[in-house]
């Protein structure tokens, strides 16, 4: 796993967004918090907020190569989704397990994950009904890939697929 300390700031055509991104430096143990904030000081909604954040927890056991992943989010007021005129504020949590995999050939590395989530979505219909309120469970399965072309280059290859489930 690339674990290590970041900071990043971006603008681009949906707005502004910044990372951070802490590893603990705990013996035999590979832990990081990572927050994100996404789509600030965009032109078309006029605000100075960020309308997205996503906040990430890992720690994985170097000895046996096992470890525990949440993965939240909040997305303020969404997009338009199908016939619906607005979508209210979406909230997420994961969590999951990971597995270190043994070197293939000194070059790649594999990280299985397994995710089960929650999700609640808030939605205001077209025909004036008023609010409901969904709740999505999902499971997720993703794999984590570093590729290593040297010490100081390599590449992250990270495929994910997620099922929802209807709830109550």
């Amino acid at each position: 796993l690339a674990v290590y300390n970041f900071f990043s700031l971006g603008y681009g055509d949906r707005g502004g967004s910044f990372a951070l991104g802490y590893a603990f430096d705990i013996p035999d143990v590979f832990s990081m918090v990572i927050v994100e904030g996404k789509n600030a000081f965009h032109d078309e909604t006029k605000s100075d907020a960020f309308d997205s954040y996503r906040a990430r927890y890992f720690t994985v056991d170097t000895e046996n190569g096992r470890g525990f992943m949440l993965d939240s989010s909040y997305i303020a007021q969404g997009e338009l989704i199908d016939n619906f005129d607005s979508v209210d504020d979406i909230t997420s949590i994961n969590l999951g397990v990971i597995q270190a995999l043994p070197p293939i050939g000194g070059w790649l590395n594999l990280y299985p994950v397994i995710l089960l989530g929650y999700t609640n979505v808030g939605f205001v219909d077209n025909a004036n009904i008023g609010d409901t309120d969904p709740h999505n469970y999902s499971f997720t399965t993703q794999m984590y890939t570093k590729i290593t072309i040297n010490d100081n280059i390599w590449f992250n290859f990270n495929p994910t697929y997620t099922k929802l489930f209807d709830g109550a």
